[in-house]
């Protein structure tokens, strides 16, 4: 793009600014690109294809349309398919591909530790490099991205995902006042003190609801509610 540009190379400052009118690349997420077609190319040599905002047919009049298409808009949600499907359980590796996208992380390639070795070439393979980099579990957990996410065990990724993840460890020491507290493993107390402190997950008021599956419209309404409180 042309745009002016005063001289950057300056070591001192100048009596007087030299103005000129340059070509500036714009910013890309990569600079390499294919000598026939002028396509920019990512570090493996394959096309780089520009994201796009999906378009879900089945939210609206749902209660968490809203913030839905507000992580959509941002670019933040980015899901597969023309169908989010908010009323379904969430599994680990979609609750994980949406901690990416909200993180900001994209679709990166990502060479996975042995143990998750049968996940490297499915569309779990980036969330999980996603949960492994942020030290939500480590490189010899044994996870399948398949499973339920229950409430429980959204909030200690969220406690991670906040930093909090050493504190949350902590044993014997928790309370929150849900009346089903008792009810939450006790590795998981720290978290779910910790995420209803932060004013992230309220439960229904009365009760926190350890065991039960998270919704896909709940993972969203809990994201959108964190980005509001920044």
């Amino acid at each position: 793009m042309l745009r002016y540009e005063s001289d950057p190379y300056s070591s001192t400052k100048p009596a007087v600014y030299t103005v000129a009118l340059v070509y500036r690349p714009a910013a890309l997420n990569t600079y390499n690109f294919d000598p026939r077609t002028g396509a920019n190319l990512d570090w493996q040599g394959q096309a780089v294809v520009a994201d796009t905002k999906p378009q879900y047919v089945d939210i609206v009049g749902h209660w968490a349309e809203d913030d839905i298409n507000l992580l959509v808009g941002l670019g933040l949600l980015r899901l597969a398919g023309d169908t989010f499907r908010p009323d379904e359980a969430v599994i680990l590796g979609d609750l994980l591909k949406m901690l990416a996208d909200a993180s900001g992380w994209g679709d990166n390639v990502i060479i996975l530790p042995r143990a998750y070795g049968e996940y490297q070439d499915t569309k779990f393979a980036s969330p999980l490099g996603f949960g492994l980099s942020r030290g939500l579990f480590s490189d010899d957990s044994d996870l399948d991205p398949n499973t339920p996410v229950t409430r429980e065990i959204f909030a200690f990724y969220l406690a991670k995902m906040l930093g909090h993840g050493q504190t949350a460890a902590l044993k014997g020491i928790w309370s929150a006042p849900f009346g089903d507290f008792a009810a939450v493993a006790e590795e998981y107390q720290g978290a779910v003190a910790i995420v209803y402190a932060e004013g992230v997950m309220r439960g229904d008021g009365v009760n926190f609801m350890p065991r039960t599956v998270t919704t896909r419209a709940q993972v969203v309404a809990t994201l959108a509610n964190m980005l509001k409180m920044q």
